[in-house]
């Protein structure tokens, strides 16, 4: 049962770090930089996850690499468009 809880939750991040990335590329922010806006997301959300220490019960770690690990896929994807 706690695989099946850890593996929601990482799908979660997984899924939802690529989202907001290529959302925020192409509707809210289609002409400035990529590079850029993909840093200060990929990095807000590292650190969002990192705040989950002081604010959660417990800190998961899948989480932290599920958003880190989405963050890789998505810059690769995105040199490609």
């Amino acid at each position: 049962m706690t695989f099946l809880i850890t593996g929601l939750q990482t799908q979660g991040n997984l899924t939802g770090t690529i989202a907001i990335i290529f959302f925020d590329f192409a509707g809210v922010n289609p002409n400035n930089n990529r590079e850029e806006s993909f840093s200060i997301i990929t990095l807000g959300l590292i650190v969002y996850e990192l705040c989950n220490i002081f604010h959660q019960e417990a800190f998961w770690t899948e989480r932290l690499i599920a958003t880190i690990i989405a963050g890789l896929i998505s810059w690769v994807y995105m040199n490609f468009l």
